[in-house]
């Protein structure tokens, strides 16, 4: 089998293993029981899957990494940060930047009501953290802006494309 890593699809579902790979590592080295390492693995590989048909549905592949640690996280919470991680954010990468204006839009609507939602083990307000709210709110603007730059809604500061003071372009320092 012959890789093209020029090709972005063959490339995304290289990223796609490796990073599930380096999930189930990750959980197979953490300590604890089994049923909860093999749940937590299941997530996890689903996650990372997620990745490799981000560009070709960019929308199913956000509000599906999203669904997929929402579920675990509000109900048994099997995950610490590492590769799942990394493919949660590039799958909702994809849905700020590949999708179709509704769907973005959806698709943030989504991902903002599963983190501000309270529900299961988090439904008790004794349980809430401010921090993951701020987290989740920063992380939404974040990316309605990745959105709106990518169309082309919004442009670079014209500020940024001016050369420095005391050097003339195209000239090496």
């Amino acid at each position: 089998m012959y890789l093209r890593l020029s090709d972005k699809r063959q490339r995304d579902w290289i990223v796609a293993a490796v990073l599930a790979a380096a999930s189930v590592l990750q959980i197979s080295l953490t300590p604890g029981p089994v049923h909860q390492q093999a749940r937590g693995a299941l997530f996890a590989v689903a996650t990372c899957a997620t990745v490799a048909f981000r560009q070709r549905y960019p929308a199913t592949a956000g509000v599906t990494a999203q669904g997929l640690m929402a579920l675990n996280f509000l109900t048994w919470h099997d995950l610490a940060a590492g590769g799942w991680t990394i493919a949660w954010f590039c799958s909702l990468y994809g849905l700020a930047v590949w999708s179709t204006r509704w769907r973005f839009v959806a698709g943030a609507v989504f991902v903002g009501l599963t983190d501000l939602s309270p529900v299961g083990r988090d439904a008790d307000p004794a349980h809430w953290d401010s921090t993951a709210i701020g987290f989740a709110l920063v992380r939404d603007r974040v990316q309605a802006v990745i959105y709106a730059y990518e169309t082309g809604l919004i442009a670079p500061s014209p500020l940024s494309a001016r050369p420095r003071q005391g050097r003339r372009p195209g000239r090496l320092p």
